[in-house]
């Protein structure tokens, strides 16, 4: 597959059940299949994420969103948020200000 990846934690977290010797492999920012890792192409770029456990993004779903939260929600595996109580046009204008480089709970 083109631009495909794989990383390799030591444990990958479904949503259901712990797999170990799993690897994810991914294309652009999309997962595009999980396999056992030693079905992982000889040829394929790897990154190794030793001592790891890959999960999937966590939600929040009641967040009084601040553009200063955003680091503290990504450290904490959050990518999803929903914001209860905030215009989120102007929370959206504030993250701007951070710059473009910044990760956005979406």
């Amino acid at each position: 597959m083109a631009d495909e990846f794989f990383l390799l934690p030591d444990r990958v977290f479904d949503g259901t059940s712990v797999r170990e010797a799993t690897a994810v492999g991914v294309i652009g920012s999309t997962i595009s299949r999980m396999l056992p890792a030693s079905d992982v192409p000889p040829a394929a770029v790897c990154h190794r994420l030793d001592g790891g456990t890959l999960t999937p993004g966590l939600i929040d779903a009641h967040v009084h969103m601040c553009p200063w939260m955003v680091f503290g929600l990504i450290a904490a595996g959050v990518t999803t948020v929903r914001d209860t109580g905030n215009d989120v046009d102007e929370v959206r204008r504030l993250l701007d200000r951070l710059g473009p480089d910044v990760p956005r709970p979406h």
